[in-house]
């Protein structure tokens, strides 16, 4: 009989974590600019790659400290590129590009977010721009290339400080930088991003390793009882690490995301660390990028500081 009753409360469980993560909807991302906050509604259901995409550089803090580097009014705003350290400008190492989703026939309309490219339709990384008017010409179904720009999302709150943006006066500063033609004049700059949906990730994986567990409750309890903002362990964001953020914390024991591995060098996820792991490794050698595949320190590279940590798990099951 406790068996029995243990596999019913896990499968009650189960069922009601699903239902939460239906009833929570499209995924919504907060960006709080330093001209004011932006929200977001992704659609991961007409553009699952895209807005998965988007979201890993959410999760990795990538937008942090990006400017809006193009004010095309009424055309577009755009950021997610670019940094400023002082003066200077510099590009930020995105992850690999991802396929054109612009298939799935969602308009470049005013208020919509839809990813940069370069002349190579598959040429996607971390750049999204927003749409000031409705940009047709922009749509697969209109587009000179044929190809056009995918569109992953909706401004559901904050287009006024959209708006606010677009009347930046710019500059040209194409002479130094061929890619900056119309540059905000003020920096406008992206101080976070936050994934506000909840259920869509999990509040208590704090180590972000994709699954809730002694390691997080260690972070957790480094914090106990401590106050002040952005504090590891802060579960709720009320600005103290307390006995309801335990209670958040136990909600997620020992529950997974998609992307948990629990041999972090087996790349493909067969269960032993081996010649094919090592393949996919050795396609990404020297290429920069904090999120490719075989970046396990989220340095610049893949190197030799990767190679060392991939080689500890050899043949490991």
């Amino acid at each position: 009989m406790g068996v029995k009753k243990v596999s019913f409360f896990a499968f009650l469980m189960a069922f009601l974590f699903l239902q939460a993560a239906c009833l929570a909807g499209y995924p919504r991302v907060l960006l709080k600019t330093s001209v004011g906050d932006i929200t977001m509604e992704l659609y991961n259901d007409k553009a699952p790659i895209t807005v998965e995409n988007f979201l890993q550089y959410v999760r990795t803090d990538f937008y942090t400290d990006l400017i809006f580097h193009r004010v095309e009014n009424p055309f577009v705003i755009q950021s997610g590129g670019y940094y400023l350290d002082g003066h200077v400008i510099y590009r930020q190492i995105t992850n690999a590009p991802i396929i054109n989703e612009s298939y799935n026939n969602l308009s470049n309309l005013r208020g919509t977010v839809a990813m940069a490219r370069t002349n190579d339709p598959n040429s996607a990384t971390s750049q999204f721009y927003i749409n000031l008017a409705d940009n047709n010409s922009l749509d697969k179904k209109y587009a000179a290339d044929k190809y056009g720009y995918c569109v992953f999302a909706k401004i559901i709150s904050g287009m006024d400080v959209v708006n606010n943006i677009a009347l930046t006066p710019v500059i040209d500063i194409n002479y130094v930088y061929p890619d900056l033609t119309h540059f905000p004049a003020t920096p406008i700059i992206i101080n976070n991003s936050e994934l506000l949906t909840p259920g869509y990730w999990l509040p208590g994986d704090i180590g972000n390793d994709g699954i809730v567990n002694f390691r997080d409750f260690a972070y957790l309890a480094a914090n106990w009882k401590k106050t002040g903002n952005n504090l590891w362990g802060d579960l709720n964001q009320n600005n103290a690490v307390d006995a309801n953020d335990v209670h958040l914390f136990h909600q997620g024991w020992l529950t997974k995301t998609a992307w948990y591995k629990p041999i972090e060098q087996d790349l493909n996820n067969d269960g032993i660390v081996n010649f094919e792991d090592f393949a996919l490794f050795s396609r990404n050698w020297q290429r920069p990028g904090r999120r490719l595949t075989g970046n396990f320190n989220q340095d610049i590279y893949v190197d030799q500081l990767d190679l060392m940590f991939f080689a500890e798990k050899w043949l490991a099951h």
